[in-house]
């Protein structure tokens, strides 16, 4: 019935996307603990987080978040207030954030400027004798003070755009503490190059090893996210490169690379562990290239997949504005694309929402594996999702947005891979279905050159196989050879005995015939009514004739009862043949129907002079010799 049908097709398209969102969750899940296993996220309060009763053990790291004192426009010196007292004109600012647009003075500040965060770290007196501190890439140069020490920096700090030198680079550093004393993180920045300033990523503390440990763990997933979506790519760039016609091969190919691209310069800049030297600038929009790129290289990777649910014009719209962006970043300043982020976030979200709706109508109109895509994009969204919410402090889980690319770019791959095998398994079909067609056209074919009652060659297979033989005797300079049959008085017998009977003795002189030659390339034919053929490659006259004679002879001893004149004795003689023989080596010039033409003229002399018996064209001349000599009688039958 056609309603159970559409739900059971509506119930297998939710099983695929459901099956896959739990294996991702499930996935996700496995590997949260790799990215956040033994982090703690205490909350700084007014400049100061407490930190006493924790224990720093080796696997045990604490987020820097909070409140933290914050002097715009001033470097402020860690020795002009001392530890336990604030910041006489300092702010309170949540980290991470930036100061682009926080109010200050009742003014919202610009992107760029410089400024002083302070935070004073309370601790036990249990604590490790050394920690260290994690401080990702920041907007976009600064230097690191603790207790009063320089310890760590990027880049070159300045009041002015031309004394600042900007620099992203991920910082860990150790320094040795007194155990029950407060610790001062104290961090000059400026920013002059980018459109927004301060520490927009998390700070964190912990004892040497588990520092070391978490920023290890932190690098190798990204090396591992790396790896594996570069190899994604390098196969599936392969795949375009063997059959041009898979376009989503080359889109799934540049959108894996892109994201292998992005695992690399985001985060940890596990880049700058091969490019430790590379310029900011440059580092720059190679980051933002790969948020530009992204767009089109999915969004053609969809609809290579579904061009019909996908809107010509709105994929040129949404083309035409990542191309600009991205020529923007190549040749703009850092300022101006990083400043046009976030209306290009907005054609992000756009574009996201246009997938959406394209993929929910490739489901709705049952396109290929349009619910298992969905499934695994609805995934992606989540861990996206998962991420905002984690960064906005609403839920306590991890950052899985570089898993989330693993898992979605696998998820493509399963999917891409699931349309080969099918592909391949209908290309088997057909390829099975071709050689049954190609047996049954030979088979009827080879019906089409037999002949029906006597299962023998028919005429039409005698014309092309003669062509054949006569073009290969001409360049093999041999003899071609032809006998040609006919039954006596064979009328006659159709009239008084009937006419199976008549097909009976056909089948037997047919039968006769193939007995009598033993060479796989003599062709024994039915040639027409009561005439048969025999044409023989590689034959002389003489051993045209021969044969001739044991076929004239072979039919006479099958003693069929014939109905011809009685003989002396007053009995019946039996169904007997008359045979021509012709044989000559062809020529260019000549024409096959030529051999015929002669095996015929002596079987017209055969039947002429007597029946029964054989007689053979002998060659330019024109003269004719016979086996038997019998008195000649009428042959108008």
């Amino acid at each position: 019935m056609p309603g159970l049908t559409n739900r059971k097709r509506s119930t297998a398209g939710f099983r695929g996307p459901a099956r896959l969102f739990l294996i991702s969750v499930l996935f996700g899940i496995a590997s949260a603990p790799v990215t956040a296993i033994g982090v703690s996220r205490p909350q700084a309060e007014a400049g100061v987080i407490d930190l006493r009763g924790r224990e720093f053990s080796h696997n045990q790291v604490f987020t820097l978040g909070g409140e933290w004192e914050f002097v715009f426009g001033s470097f402020v010196e860690p020795d002009v207030v001392p530890r336990n007292r604030p910041l006489p004109p300092a702010y309170h600012v949540a980290l991470p954030s930036t100061w682009s647009g926080f109010s200050y003075n009742g003014e919202p500040l610009p992107g760029t400027g410089f400024a002083t965060y302070r935070l004073r770290v309370l601790l036990d007196e249990d604590i490790p004798e050394r920690l260290a501190v994690i401080f990702p890439a920041l907007e976009t140069a600064y230097v690191l003070y603790v207790n009063g020490d320089v310890v760590a920096g990027a880049g070159t700090i300045g009041t002015n755009r031309d004394a600042t030198v900007p620099l992203w680079k991920p910082v860990t550093v150790d320094f040795t503490v007194s155990r029950g004393d407060s610790l001062e993180l104290l961090i000059h920045i400026a920013n002059f190059e980018h459109a927004r300033g301060g520490v927009a990523m998390m700070p964190r503390i912990g004892s040497v090893e588990a520092i070391r440990v978490f920023r290890e763990r932190r690098a190798g997933i990204k090396l591992l996210t790396f790896g594996s979506l570069l190899m994604i790519a390098l196969y599936h760039g392969a795949v375009f490169l063997m059959r041009r016609t898979e376009k989503g091969a080359l889109y799934f190919a540049l959108f894996s690379l892109v994201m292998a691209a992005r695992s690399l310069v985001i985060d940890e800049h596990v880049i700058l562990l091969f490019l430790p030297v590379l310029p900011w600038h440059l580092h720059i929009r190679l980051t933002y290239l790969t948020i530009s790129l992204l767009v089109p290289v999915f969004l053609y990777y969809i609809v290579s997949l579904y061009p019909r649910e996908t809107y010509p014009l709105a994929n040129r719209a949404l083309l035409a504005i990542s191309i600009a962006y991205a020529l923007v970043i190549v040749f703009g300043p850092p300022m101006v694309f990083s400043a046009l982020l976030l209306p290009f976030q907005v054609v992000v979200i756009v574009a996201a929402i246009y997938c959406v709706v394209t993929l929910v109508l490739a489901w709705y109109r049952n396109r290929t594996d349009a619910a298992l895509f969905f499934g695994a994009f609805a995934v992606y969204l989540g861990f996206v999702v998962n991420d905002i919410l984690y960064h906005r402090m609403i839920i306590d889980t991890a950052y899985l947005a570089p898993t989330g690319f693993l898992v979605f770019v696998f998820l493509q791959a399963v999917i891409l891979a699931r349309r080969y095998s099918l592909a391949y398994v209908r290309i088997e079909e057909l390829f099975r279905e071709k050689t049954k067609l190609e047996g049954t056209t030979i088979t009827l074919k080879s019906l089409t050159r037999l002949d029906a009652l006597t299962s023998i060659a028919n005429r039409r297979r005698l014309d092309e196989y003669l062509q054949q033989e006569w073009k290969r005797a001409c360049r093999d300079e041999t003899s071609l050879a032809c006998v040609m049959i006919d039954i006596d008085h064979f009328k006659r017998y159709n009239d008084s005995k009937g006419h199976l009977a008549g097909d009976e003795v056909l089948r037997l002189i047919a039968d006769t015939l193939s007995r009598s030659v033993h060479r796989p390339a003599d062709l024994p034919v039915r040639y027409g009514g009561e005439e048969f053929a025999v044409l023989l490659p590689e034959t002389d006259r003489a051993g045209a004739f021969a044969l001739a004679e044991i076929i004239r002879a072979a039919v006479r001893n099958l003693a069929i009862p014939g109905c011809g004149p009685e003989d002396g004795t007053g009995e019946t003689r039996p169904v007997t043949v008359s045979l021509g023989c012709a044989a000559m080596v062809p020529t260019q010039d000549g024409e096959p129907l030529d051999l015929i033409r002669r095996a015929d003229i002596a079987l017209y002399l055969a039947k002429q002079n007597g029946r029964d018996r054989v007689e053979l064209f002998a060659d330019d001349t024109g003269s004719v010799t016979g086996s038997r000599r019998r008195t000649p009688s009428s042959i108008a039958d």
